[in-house]
């Protein structure tokens, strides 16, 4: 099971980098759903989000619901406090754009769900995916990142904000496998 997670988030890195025209630097899985600190200016994380089993059809078959979250990242240059309101909306309409983009990518998207399953059967894994991602939730709103979600201490020089990012998550795919 754990190998068709891993399959379905790399195929869901290489459909943004591929579709998105984005460079490899700037997506990635992240365990923790976090930019790297050695991000630029832009970065799309590929996290897990959910795994769910469901009937045991018999002790050698399995059924499963898996997903995925994908969180949109915008580094913040230094900006002062009185102009940072019309900053932020010109960044959150860039990260709303892409993942707006991203969710055309994955949701009821029969195409990726079967590069999957072709993914799948080539590394001999015995089952596939018998629906597709669905959006099941996007964040309410964006959030800030600072300089201590890196385990930095601030020096008190500049602004501890480093970047804002919001997210969504797809889920609800069901596959249907064999031990």
């Amino acid at each position: 099971m754990i190998k068709v997670e891993n399959i379905l988030l790399a195929a869901a890195r290489q459909t943004i980098i591929d579709s998105l025209v984005v460079a490899e630097h700037e997506c990635d899985i992240e365990i923790d759903d976090q930019c790297p600190a050695v991000a630029g200016d832009k970065y799309i994380a590929v996290s897990a989000d959910g795994l769910s089993i469901g009937d045991m059809k018999s002790p050698e078959a399995f059924d499963a619901t898996f997903g995925f979250r994908i969180a949109a990242y915008q580094r913040v240059s230094a900006i002062p406090r009185d102009r940072r309101r019309s900053i932020y909306s010109n960044l959150l309409l860039d990260i709303n754009s892409r993942l707006d983009a991203i969710a055309r990518l994955f949701h009821f998207n029969a195409d990726f769900t079967c590069a999957v399953n072709v993914t799948l059967a080539a590394g001999g894994t015995e089952g596939k995916f018998t629906t597709p991602m669905k959006l099941v939730r996007i964040d309410p709103k964006p959030r800030t990142v600072s300089v201590v979600d890196y385990a930095a201490k601030s020096t008190g020089q500049g602004d501890p904000e480093i970047a804002i990012v919001r997210g969504m998550s797809f889920g609800q795919a069901r596959y249907s496998g064999y031990r």
